[in-house]
């Protein structure tokens, strides 16, 4: 091969196909001085060590011809070529290095995808989590959000329609590689320049799977080139990047529609970080709280930074309506550490935010909303037990039984016998919802005197809810009025006495 004559390329290309695996081998590695062109019939050998030498010289040369072959390596059925793969990109370039490493998150074997991690961690500087164990579906989810944390282009673009039927195809590679270099020529390109015109016409031929690798130009697009492909290019492939572009127009009507689609775009697919981060800016500038609802809707699965930086931003919103909506999704996420931010709200000059602040605390399950913050002048939820807002007094009962306060539990039970019946309504729903079979006792007793249709309901479906089927009394089968059931209850209740001599069921107390 050191010859790089005609005749020497010949002779090797003959010593390839001999059966003997030493001499395809050898010929790999001479014919790796001509070029990786000459190595492409061996990706098919029967030889696994033939395949692992093919992977070692194919990494030596960095390029795109390689990378393409690489890729097809990296599912190959034996690990330990697909683990050469990874292991001969290690000094390649960031960026053609990580997209092959991503696919291998997506394809590869377990082991090969452990390694793939290890060199994505290497070139990220920090640790990733990834489901290395995951199934494919989950791996492909998690490679594509990784795949666009990445700053700036691929250069070889083999990046990163994970799942599109071209994605081994080396003529969709070189497709992408020419609109990328269009892009990148239209970016230095004075306005005036006739060729602008010409490339402009080649990139309407652009497709919905191209918005993968749009989205990662992104990074490196100057701002006017960014603003014409966010506004102009990704919208008539994306439905998802319409209707942001509709939520920044003037038109209140159209913003609204296009949070709307949003929310229902995001049903079937999560935000990417692009997406996320292009909310969050619209909604730092929104004061509608229709699209501001629609909006939330659509964060409604999100768990990522973006959704909580989101979440933030509308609980400390001037309306009162787009702060219960941030209460609302910081329940959904449900984290504890966004329980600090609830505290100024327990104080809201607007009675619903605080409630929906204290449906929220309940939710994230950190203990400090009980009492708030010594010396930072955010009272708890206990201040709001002197409500003169009785519904409102309600949830903060539940919020301090939910947390096992017995304060919270004596005033339950206190409004549970209160003269207006949708309070008693709202007490014992409360009681039932908390889980805590302390309850069931006051309950059986309420049921004993308690007149009102409506209450007698939720107390015996909270009765319900406290009692586990197989304790519940055998007498309740048929179509029983709603007194018999209070009846049968408070029967249960005493014989349940009479036998055990102490007055709880199992469950929690």
């Amino acid at each position: 091969g050191r010859l790089g004559t005609a005749e020497a390329r010949e002779e090797l290309q003959i010593q390839g196909k001999k059966n003997e695996e030493l001499m395809r081998v050898s010929a790999i590695r001479g014919l790796a001085f001509f070029g990786p062109e000459e190595l492409r019939a061996f990706s098919g050998d029967s030889s696994p060590h033939v395949r692992q030498e093919l992977a070692a010289q194919l990494a030596s040369f960095q390029d795109y011809e390689s990378a393409i072959q690489l890729r097809k390596l990296l599912v190959d059925q034996n690990p330990q070529v697909q683990l050469e793969v990874v292991k001969g990109v290690v000094h390649w370039p960031d960026r053609p290095a990580v997209s092959l490493l991503i696919y291998a998150l997506q394809e590869s074997s377990s082991k090969t995808r452990q390694a793939a991690l290890s060199g994505l961690e290497t070139r990220f500087g920090a640790p990733l989590l990834f489901p290395v164990h995951g199934a494919r579906e989950e791996r492909l989810r998690e490679a594509e959000k990784l795949a666009r944390r990445w700053p700036g282009g691929i250069d070889f673009d083999l990046n990163l329609r994970v799942g599109t039927k071209n994605e081994n195809s080396e003529t969709e590679q070189l497709r992408i590689a020419d609109l990328l270099q269009d892009l990148r020529s239209l970016a230095v390109l004075e306005p005036e320049d006739p060729r602008g015109a010409s490339i402009q016409r080649r990139l309407m031929n652009l497709r919905p799977s191209d918005v993968n690798w749009l989205e990662q130009y992104l990074n490196e697009a100057p701002p006017n080139q960014k603003q014409w492909l966010l506004n102009d290019v990704l919208p008539k492939l994306s439905r998802m990047h319409q209707a942001l572009a509709d939520m920044e127009r003037p038109d209140v009507v159209i913003r609204r529609r296009g949070a709307e689609r949003l929310a229902m775009e995001a049903n079937s697919r999560p935000l990417g970080d692009l997406e996320l981060s292009r909310l969050e800016q619209i909604l730092a500038r929104e004061q509608d709280a229709i699209v501001w609802r629609f909006a939330m809707t659509a964060l409604e699965k999100d768990v990522s930074l973006q959704g909580v930086r989101i979440a933030q931003m509308a609980v400390n919103h001037t309306w009162p309506d787009i702060r219960i909506l941030g209460c609302q999704q910081i329940g959904r996420q449900g984290g504890q550490e966004q329980a600090l931010w609830l505290l100024p709200l327990l104080g809201d000059s607007n009675v619903q935010v605080q409630a929906a602040a204290v449906d929220a605390a309940m939710r994230c399950g950190n203990p400090i909303v009980l009492d708030g913050v010594p010396g930072q002048g955010s009272g708890g939820i206990r201040s709001l037990l002197t409500t003169s807002h009785p519904q409102l007094r309600v949830k903060v009962c539940a919020c301090l039984c939910r947390f096992g306060d017995q304060q919270g539990v004596n005033e339950l039970l206190r409004l549970a016998r209160d003269g207006d019946w949708n309070i008693r309504y709202q007490a014992i729903d409360a009681m039932g919802m908390s889980g805590q079979t302390r309850f069931v006792e006051s309950l059986v007793q309420l049921g004993w005197t308690e007149k009102q249709p409506s209450v007698q309901r939720v107390l015996l479906q909270s009765l319900e809810q406290l009692v586990p089927p197989s304790q519940r009394p055998g007498e309740l089968q048929g179509n029983l009025t709603t007194d018999r059931q209070l009846e049968v209850w408070v029967g249960w209740w005493n014989r349940r006495q009479a036998v055990t001599g102490f007055q709880t069921v199992e469950g929690n107390p």
